[in-house]
Parts: C-alpha cells; structure tokens; sequence
C-alpha cells in the first residue's frame, strides 16, 4: 500500500502542468518582440489607378531598415491594445456580470427542460448578425449566453462556444453584406456595390440553416441519450 502511495506521488510529480495563461501570454509576446529583430522589414508603394483610386502596386514590394520592439514599446504594448479595443473589452466585462448574476442566482433552473428549445433562436439570431457583418470579432463578448445555456444541459465548454460561434461565423463565411468581406471585396474588383445580394442571402440563409439543423440534431441525440 505504501509503494502504490510512493508511485502514485511520483506520477503527479512528473505530470506536466500547463503554466498559467498570462504567463503563456508573456512567453508569446517575447517570442514576437524578437522576431521584430530577425525577419526583414518590407513595404509596398501605392499608386492611382485609370479610376482615380490609391492602390497597391503588386511590383514594388522593396526592404526598408528594421524598426524591432524596443523595451518600452514592449511594456506599452498591452495598455496600447487594451485602449485600442476597450469597447470590446467592456462589452465582454458587462456581458460576462450580467450572466454571472443569472447563473449564480439560478434564475435560469426552471427552464432545464426547454433549454435546448432556446438554442435554435439563439443561433438564429447569431446567424443574421454575422451575415450582415454586424457582429464578427466581438462575438466573445456573448459567450456567456452560451455558458449558461450548456449549464443548463450539463454540456461541455465547447459546446458551449459552438452554439455562439458556429451560427455567427457560418453567417459571416457567406455574408450577403459585410463591409470587410463584401463590399470590400467588390470595390477592389470593381463590380458594383452589393451586387447579386439577393443571391448570396438565399446561400447565407441555407448555410446558417443547414449548420444550425445539423448541430441542434447532432445536440438533440445526445441529450436525450
């Protein structure tokens, strides 16, 4: 009995333990700021176009003097990027309050059995945000939702994220409308504006729908299991 104690006690000496985030955050950022003093610096000229516009001239990529992280620039880096995106960062901070109140105060437990009837509303309406290309990167702000919901179903984490992240992404991935994916896109190739949108919101629509049925199934079969 004693020698199964010793061995057991080894065996968790010798796991290995993942650091803690911030620290792994840390090593990444290090490992960034020393690229910075390796790998080439380049740039590209611009020049107008036969419509009036400033592009990119795909033939004048040339090397210009390195411009590496200094120590200060290193430790700035952080504040820099938490005030470049503090309407996400607060989003998240509110978001994530409001849903620790309703999980911790349980307002939700009456609701277990019809939980998994929320969740095709829930990605419904995820679905259009990101086919609009209302809501892309601050779709973390509304992981809770998802939390709370697969507390509710006693699903893992994962599942958890996939109800947010599946329904908004499937949108964004055939946006009908987006700024960035879109609209962006068409102005470089220099077809009209949201042109053939009715098209790509019929597709959008079938994606969303299509991804939407298959993992609510997928869901529906374990839960009753």
């Amino acid at each position: 009995m004693a020698k199964d104690t010793g061995m057991k006690k080894q065996l968790e000496v010798k796991q290995f333990k993942l650091p803690d985030t911030m620290v792994i955050i840390f090593i990444i950022m290090i490992f960034v700021a020393l690229l910075t003093y390796i790998i080439p610096a380049g740039t590209y000229d611009t020049i107008i176009d036969a419509a009036g516009e400033e592009v990119v001239d795909p033939n004048s990529f040339h090397y210009i003097s390195r411009s590496p992280v200094s120590i200060l620039e290193f430790f700035k880096a952080p504040l820099n990027g938490l005030k470049k995106q503090s309407s996400m960062i607060l989003s998240v901070i509110v978001i994530c309050s409001c849903f620790r109140v309703v999980n911790d105060t349980k307002a939700l437990s009456n609701f277990q059995h019809r939980a998994i009837l929320l969740i095709p509303v829930i990605m419904t309406l995820f679905g259009i945000l990101g086919s609009t290309g209302t809501l892309v990167n601050s779709t973390v702000a509304f992981i809770p939702i998802g939390l709370v919901i697969a507390s509710q179903l006693g699903m893992d984490r994962i599942s958890a994220m996939a109800i947010i992240y599946l329904a908004t992404f499937a949108g964004y991935g055939s946006s009908f409308m987006s700024v960035t994916s879109v609209q962006l896109a068409q102005e470089i190739a220099g077809v009209p504006l949201l042109s053939g949108a009715g098209f790509r919101a019929v597709v959008s629509a079938i994606i969303v729908l299509s991804s939407i049925y298959l993992y609510h199934s997928l869901l529906q079969q374990g839960y009753e299991r």
